[in-house]
Order: C-alpha cells, then structure tokens, then sequence
C-alpha cells in the first residue's frame, strides 16, 4: 500500500512540475477543459429544447 501511496503521489508532483515548468502544457490544458465544459453545457441545452418540444 505504501509503494501505491509513493507512485501516486510522485505522479501528481511530476504532473504539477510540468504544468508549472511549461506554459504551453498549461493553455492546453486549460483550452480542452474549456472545450469540454461547451460541449457538455451544449449538450444539456439541446435536450432541455427537445423535451420543452415533445411538450
């Protein structure tokens, strides 16, 4: 359980390490959850406006 402990948390070090370290990495990063969250909030919106139709 330990070494489990140690792998996960020497990946979540590198990970900021490298969202820190490299801009680019971070705007990436940034842009896709964006892109992500439209998508999803465009997805709700168009079953919201189906359901309101089939009323």
């Amino acid at each position: 359980m330990s070494d489990f402990i140690a792998f996960n948390m020497n990946a979540v070090s590198n990970f900021l390490y490298v969202l820190t370290s490299n801009t680019w990495f971070f705007m990436l990063l940034l842009s896709v959850i964006g892109t992500i969250t439209m998508l999803l909030k465009e997805e709700v919106d168009d079953a919201v406006r189906e359901e309101q139709n089939i009323i």
